[in-house]
């Protein structure tokens, strides 16, 4: 499963604002889908001063 992320652009990458979708969380942040797509996938590229948007891979397992 895989969540997507708005952080804050400090050196601590804060959420704030989390989706299971990208769309979903271009929703929720006004913004073009693509722009989020861009900016996670296109070899982790930063802009100085723009929110940083992050995928993040989790795996479901049993809780033994």
């Amino acid at each position: 499963m895989t969540i997507y992320m708005r952080v804050s652009r400090d050196k601590y990458e804060l959420p704030e604002a989390v989706s299971d979708s990208i769309i979903e969380l271009a929703n929720m942040c006004h913004i073009n889908w693509h722009s989020i797509y861009k900016a996670v996938y296109n070899s982790g590229r930063r802009y100085k001063g723009r929110p940083g948007y992050v995928a993040v891979s989790i795996e479901e397992g049993d809780d033994d």
